[in-house]
């Protein structure tokens, strides 16, 4: 009693085939399963001998059942009810007639013989006599009766049963009388001490409340029989549970699906660093370790990393500058010029090392001709000799210097490649055995070794993917000696079968590890640890020698498990917490930034010390719109330790995951997640063919894209308008000293939880970002702040939450006299709120599906004369273009309303209607004076210069109306002037006509002779406009007439070659372009044919008035008389010319570039 003997009974006939010099059989008949490499040679014997698949570990957690359950049934026969079970039998046979018992129990123990019938020593009438007398002769069989009895009510193993299946005993003899007979006898009989309960009924516990597990009967056992069982028993137990679960991965040889995204609550499993790899482990906790946050340099916050995979970014080059790109030091200056221009200040060249040649070997054998070794299968930490090696990764990185860019770069910490330098140079550095951890690996394969005094092997069914094995074979040539090398593993999938895993429990492993982290800072500004969760001490142990009760990740590894106290011994102290504190010593100017997951990220940065660590929750929750998820993650964040907060390194994808475009799609919500990327806290990462919208997931062993994929550049363009601007502001964005994080409630009050909403501030820069990441439109607003922790996170005594309303938190005056102005960055639209409102109202907002909004760009107005809070109440919180050009709009509309008495067409009218009334003539000349100079000061007007230009003009103006009227009057005109003078040229054509051109001309002579910004003035000519008349056709001809106004040449004389000329260079001109309002179709560019006709039309006035102007300065200031004659002769001359004009615009079809063209042949015709 008291010994552990792990046992299957087994059927007689199966017992001889399975039985070998490995696998004992006991004196009661059971298979002896000593530890769990018995347990899967009997697997793989079982396989060989049945056909059937048995579990290893489901199989020794059988054995252990059974040997709890002989333990406490010996113990009760010993210590609570001695020779109870011999007794027992006796009653049985009493209850039977003698053929009756003497049948069943010769057909039992022919069925389940003992080892001295098994061997021949006694025979089954002789082992009866023996029944009779002999009480440990009754006790085994009792007791065999139990086991075998127990084991085939048990579901849980129901698998298994062809091993033990007493069918035929039922059938065949009373056996099922026999049990009965037995339980009712215990029951009578006294129970187990310290349990109180019948023996049978005890046994019989375990696997009534858990008939389909034997995980949980083992764990119902540890948990209430503890009191009847030594503490060996219980231990053991928690390693039959790790060899359960190990079942699991035995035969896996693929990849599950997206794991459950997990929110990070700072639980005290958490800090400790178990994260959540540790559940339902039976695992004491230990006080938390002080936080112990590693500052950041100056340059760290600003970080933009872009990642590249070097080799396939190396064949896209190629292909995109059309030369052979190949080394580091030929990438072209242009596309680091480019990476800056982006924004990007760092940048990650992945797969830059010496490759292991095993790797890439494999990688051909399995099937992949093309492919390199994989970039983490590594055979030494120098820059690969086909990039050009140490002296074209200098050239590279003294450019990248140059442009502001720093590069990074990874390490693989845990692992080496299969064949690596170590590996020859250190072999014991790795994590081995002597014997082979399952008796099934085979290694026939090829050799991958490159050296004489090796060979190395993967287990043959790698290359038949029928099996994942955990180690490799190594043989060393000069002495034979064979090891077996574990892979390297993070106990989530297959292992890594080009990888030796590294022995970390050995000092010299880890003084080796920071050399060359050390090494390699030298190098580079960024280093990024690959897998760093599966270093740290509770991990590291839980894969590799885990306590009892926490193993089960790696297959074979709880035969290796180990006391944490004897861990320690060998691990004293965190690893990555001595690399960090020796860093900041060697190498400062280092960022270590770590892939992390496994609710691990807080224990990395906190307690490690990391200065960066991956947090994969913003890419999952966005991309699944688990947008209350990662709420709650900021929220938990921010109330525990915000520091926590800007040191996440977010992302969209990353090498191991699919690409963002197709993980986010290319629209909306795509944009929306990266405006969150480089605008929360953190250090924002872009991956490979990000920005360009480029597909596929490139494997670590590429050494091309194999997509022929072109970049998308509306994508690009989209970025650049709306991504790029953003990062150059990360100092805006990266801390949290003053990031606080909003609930967006809707009017009932009720969060949206799909509206993430944050507002940061630096110096004198503030930022307010909203992002809708779903579909529906949301309208509602903010106002408190979430609860922030600006006190310590050591004790929850010593936190101290706070919430801050928006004007606090953007540091705001709380004032109705000071304004801010800010600016939203995707549409520019400028707002204009109260310094109050951000203190005492909500901030409203309705924002579309997939919408975001940045504020930015807060400018802080004193309203000394009331016009902000009359621009406010008019705006009523809509955004404008410039609220700037909205405040010279309010005081144009001022002195629009002043100078309107200038434009009266009733005014205007009367004068041109009544040229001959001198009086009322001097009366217009003076009120526009008057009116003039009562707003001089207003229009920052040269008064002089004014008055003399528009008197000159005024004159022009008027004697071309006079010489239309005397034209109007004339009797003796030809029949095509009269034509003219009643269709084209009609007298309300032309009235209409020099009303529109008098606004034009009094417009630009403010224009020209105000000091006003050019932009006020065009504000007010605008207010004038809107003041005249609301039709668009009607600003339109006056904006026209303006532009051509501007560009009389007032030439001696114009010829028809000099109209031609000057019609193709005014056709060139933006805003006659705009006028005749061209439009592009199928690729050809047309314009409107009514907009054109007017064109001309106004065109020939123009020319006219040059014409008129021509003879005011040639005619002596006492003749004033325009000789009627000469200006019908040009009259006909202009008209003529622009109905060529206009018969060519119709004959090239409205059609822009075949009118110019036109307009040149012709030209040249005419020279």
């Amino acid at each position: 009693m008291g010994k552990i003997i792990p046992k299957v009974y087994i059927r007689k006939e199966l017992i001889n085939l399975l039985v070998d010099e490995n696998i004992q059989i006991l004196d009661d008949g059971g298979l002896f399963i000593s530890d769990a490499f018995t347990s899967r040679l009997l697997s793989a014997k079982i396989k060989d001998v049945t056909g059937k698949n048995v579990l290893p570990g489901k199989l020794f957690s059988f054995a252990l059942l059974n040997s709890i359950f002989s333990y406490v049934i010996e113990k009760y026969d010993t210590e609570d009810n001695p020779d109870a079970l011999s007794l027992a039998l006796d009653e049985i046979r009493k209850s039977f007639e003698t053929d009756e018992f003497e049948n069943f129990s010769s057909y039992f123990n022919s069925v389940f013989a003992n080892k001295k019938i098994l061997n021949g020593e006694i025979s089954i009438p002789q082992f009866l006599e023996t029944l009779k007398l002999d009480k440990d002769a009754k006790k085994t069989q009792t007791q065999n009766q139990i086991l075998v009895y127990l084991s085939n009510i048990n579901h849980s193993v129901i698998d298994l049963k062809f091993l033990f299946d007493h069918t035929d005993i039922v059938e065949k003899t009373n056996y099922e009388k026999a049990n009965e007979i037995l339980e009712e006898y215990f029951r009578k009989q006294k129970p187990v001490q310290k349990i109180n309960k019948p023996l049978i009924d005890l046994l019989k516990e375990p696997i009534k409340n858990n008939p389909q597990s034997l995980e949980d009967q083992l764990k119902f056992i540890r948990e209430y029989w503890a009191p009847i069982l030594p503490e060996e028993f219980l231990m053991l137990i928690l390693k039959g549970i790790d060899f359960i679960k190990e079942d699991a991965r035995i035969f896996q040889t693929g990849f599950g699906g997206q794991a459950e995204t997990k929110v990070l609550t700072f639980s005290i499993e958490e800090l400790l660093g178990l994260g959540d790899k540790f559940a339902g482990s039976f695992l004491p906790l230990s006080p938390v370790e002080e936080e112990r946050f590693t500052p950041d340099i100056d340059w760290m916050p600003k970080v933009v990393l872009l990642a590249k995979n070097t080799y396939v970014w190396l064949y896209q080059l190629s292909k995109k500058y059309n030369r052979e790109i190949k080394r580091l030091d030929q990438i072209p200056d242009e596309e680091l010029d480019l990476i800056a221009s982006y924004n990007f200040n760092a940048l990650w060249l992945i797969g830059i090392w010496e490759r292991s040649p095993a790797s890439r070997k494999i990688k051909n054998l399995a099937g992949n001709p093309e492919a390199l070794a994989s970039a983490y299968s590594i055979y030494d930490y120098v820059i690969a000799n086909d990039l050009g090696g140490e002296e074209a990764y200098q050239i590279l990185n003294q450019k990248c210097k140059d442009r502001g860019i720093r590069l990074a770069c990874d390490i693989v910490p845990n692992h080496m490649g299969i064949y690596s330098k170590w590996i020859i140079e250190h072999t014991d550095y790795f994590i081995q055995t002597d014997r082979s951890p399952f008796p099934t690996y085979t290694f026939t394969g090829p050799d991958l070794s490159e050296h004489p005094d090796f060979q190395i092997r993967i287990e043959d069914k790698y290359w038949t993917r029928q099996d994942a094995a955990v180690v490799f074979q190594l043989i060393e040539n000069k002495t034979g000696r064979v090891r077996y090398i574990y892979h390297g593993n993070d106990g989530t999938s297959m292992p890594w079968n080009d990888t030796a895993q590294l022995n970390l429990l050995l000092p010299e492993v880890r003084e080796a590890l920071y050399n060359l982290i050390l090494d390699i800072a030298k190098k580079f500004s960024i280093i990024r640890l690959d897998a760093a969760m599966t270093l740290t001490q509770k991990h590291y142990q839980r894969l590799w020698f885990p306590v009892p009760g926490t193993g089960g990740a790696i297959p074979s590894r709880s035969d290796f498990a180990m006391s944490t106290d004897e861990f320690l011994k060998h691990y004293p102290k965190e690893f990555w917490r001595e690399v960090v504190d020796r860093i900041n010593i060697d190498k400062p100017d280092t960022l270590l930034l770590a892939e992390a997951f496994w609710l691990m990220e807080g224990y990395f940065v906190r307690t490690l010390g990391m200065h960066r660590v991956y947090n994969s929750a913003f890419m999952n929750m966005l991309k699944n719109e688990e947008n209350s998820k990662y709420r709650k993650l900021v929220t938990n964040t921010l109330e525990f330790n915000p520091e926590i907060l800007k040191r996440y390194v977010n992302f969209l994808s990353n090498p191991d995951e699919e690409t963002a475009i197709n993980q986010f799609g290319d629209g909306d919500k795509y944009f929306g997640c990266a405006v969150m990327m480089v605008t929360m806290p953190g250090l924002p990462m872009f991956a490979h063919g990000q920005i360009e919208g480029l597909r596929e997931k490139y494997g670590h062993e590429f050494s091309r894209a194999y997509y022929d994929e072109q970049p998308n550049e509306f994508l690009i363009e989209r970025h650049r308008r709306e991504i790029f601007p953003l990062m150059k502001k990360r100092y805006l964005f990266s801390q949290v000293e003053n990031f606080e994080f909003y609930d967006f409630k809707n009017y009932d009050g009720y969060t949206i939880e799909n509206v993430f909403a944050y507002s940061n501030r630096y110096g004198n820069e503030r930022a307010l970002v909203f992002y809708n990441n779903c579909f529906n439109t949301y309208e509602g607003y903010i106002d408190i702040s979430s609860p922030k922790n600006y006190g310590s996170s050591e004790d929850e005594s010593q936190k101290l939450l706070i919430r801050k309303n928006l004007g606090e938190a953007l540091g705001l005056m709380n004032s109705h006299k000071h304004f801010y102005i800010f600016r939203e960055s995707r549409t520019n639209l400028e707002y204009l709120r109260r310094g109050s409102d951000f203190f005492e109202n909500k901030f409203i907002l309705k924002i579309r599906g997939y919408e975001y909004f940045v504020f930015l760009d807060f400018v802080e107005v004193y309203d000394s004369t009331g016009e902000l809070e009359e621009l406010y109440q008019s705006l009523n919180f809509n955004g404008v273009p410039s609220i700037q050009n909205e405040l010279l709009r309010l005081r144009s509309n001022r002195l629009a309303k002043s100078l309107t008495e200038l434009f009266y067409k009733e005014r205007f009218e009367k004068i041109i209607t009544s040229l001959d009334d001198k009086d009322l003539l001097q009366t217009f000349i003076d009120s526009t004076r008057k009116t003039i100079r009562l707003n001089s000061n207003n229009l920052r007007l040269n008064q002089t210069r004014f008055e003399v230009d528009f008197i000159s003009e005024f004159r022009t103006f008027l004697e071309l109306i006079k010489t239309f009227n005397r034209l109007s009057k004339r009797k003796s005109n030809p029949k095509w002037l009269q034509k003219l003078l009643a269709d084209e040229y009609s007298a309300e054509k032309l009235n209409n006509w020099f009303f529109k051109y008098f606004v034009g001309l009094m417009l630009n002579l403010i224009r020209k002779h105000s000091n006003l910004e050019n932009n006020y003035v065009e504000i007010l000519s605008n207010e004038i406009l809107k003041s005249l008349s609301a039709d668009y056709d009607f600003h339109q001809q006056i904006n026209l007439l303006r532009s051509l106004i501007n560009k009389r040449g007032n030439q001696e004389l114009r010829t028809v070659d000099f109209i031609y000329a000057d019609l193709e260079k005014l056709l060139n001109e933006d805003d006659i372009k705009k006028f005749l309002e061209l439009n592009e179709y199928q690729g050809e560019i047309y314009y409107k044919k009514e907009r054109f006709e007017e064109f001309a039309f106004n065109l020939s006035l123009i020319y006219l008035f040059d014409k008129i102007s021509y003879y005011q300065k040639q005619t002596s200031t006492k003749k004033r008389t325009l000789n009627l004659n000469s200006f019908i002769k040009d009259l006909k001359k202009i008209n003529s010319t622009m109905k060529e004009i206009v018969e060519f615009s119709s004959e090239s079809g409205y059609r822009y570039n075949e009118l110019i063209k036109k307009l040149i042949d012709l030209k040249k015709s005419i020279n």
